[in-house]
């Protein structure tokens, strides 16, 4: 299976009766129901107008499915939005495809200004391990009692999927510092030799890890963590850091969140010291100390930081 796997919006694709017939191939009787929905386009009029299906696609094959709407089988108009009918094919499953899904969904609410995504479901256990918590029992439309649970629509932090280790490269430039008014290098400096070594073979040592922010599918910023001869290195025992948020999403708080998630890692894997090089000049010193780094050697240009764990 190629795993460069695409979120596609029902509504807004252009091959709708090609994902219709892949959502009626499920063996879920919840799925045969959405699809009828579909079909007769009554699915807008019984969840709302700017309901959206979620498709997690390989090529022209569905994996896994869900709907993001405003109501749900629990009518309570204080509380929007919904994921529903979650669904990933058998033969997928274990591989966390609905996470992606759901991550999606919740950057679409954090996106339409919604502090919290609902879904309503007999399931326990389940919906936990993608950052959802149970939050009450209600009653559905049949009078049954639902489970509810609700997960804050920050930006997600998670670990790279395998199929992502590229954006490294993307990130590598983009952690680059450049100073005010100096033109940015040319992009292909990520394939000199000193650089290489931040994402040549990635995973294939202990010491390779790589935590993400993700907002509405989209990464948006990586930490990733090795034991290499780089700048920041002090010994063999000693992972290296490096981390990257692209532009508009810096100054949020995200950089911060993904070095403590990191650190956390580190120290729950056994390491005792994690270390990294900055320009003094760059303003993420300051969120270096604010997490723990503190300044063991310098130069002319950069600090070389460690934080003990």
């Amino acid at each position: 299976m190629n795993e460069k796997l695409q979120i596609v919006e029902y509504y807004s694709s252009d091959d709708w009766a090609h994902w219709l017939s892949e959502i009626n191939k499920s063996d879920w009787r919840a799925g045969e129901y959405l699809h009828e929905l579909i079909r007769k386009n009554e699915l807008k009029k019984l969840c709302g107008e700017r309901t959206k299906v979620l498709l997690l696609t390989d090529k022209d094959r569905l994996l896994s499915f869900c709907t993001y709407a405003e109501q749900d089988d629990v009518r309570d108009p204080s509380l929007t939005p919904w994921a529903g009918f979650v669904y990933t094919f058998p033969e997928f499953r274990g591989k966390h495809f609905v996470g992606r899904l759901l991550e999606y969904a919740s950057g679409l609410a954090r996106k339409d200004g919604h502090e919290y995504l609902y879904i309503s479901t007999g399931e326990t256990g389940l919906y936990e391990k993608y950052g959802f918590t149970f939050w009450k029992q209600m009653k559905d439309v049949n009078g049954e009692e639902s489970r509810i649970y609700r997960k804050r629509t920050d930006v997600a932090i998670r670990m790279l999927h395998e199929d992502e280790k590229d954006l490294l490269k993307d990130f590598l430039y983009e952690a680059i510092y450049i100073p005010e008014g100096v033109e940015p290098p040319p992009k292909d400096i990520i394939f000199q030799p000193e650089l290489r070594l931040y994402y040549e073979n990635f995973g294939t040592d202990p010491a390779d890890n790589c935590i993400v922010a993700e907002d509405q599918g989209r990464v948006i910023g990586a930490v990733w963590t090795r034991i290499m001869n780089d700048y920041g290195h002090v010994d063999d025992e000693t992972p290296s850091f490096a981390i990257s948020l692209y532009k508009e999403y810096r100054g949020k708080g995200i950089g911060t969140k993904l070095m403590k998630e990191m650190l956390a890692l580190l120290k729950e894997q056994g390491y005792g010291t994690a270390s990294l090089a900055v320009q003094k000049a760059n303003y993420a010193v300051k969120m270096y100390k604010n997490v723990g780094f503190k300044t063991v050697d310098e130069n002319a240009e950069e600090y070389i930081m460690v934080c003990e764990l």
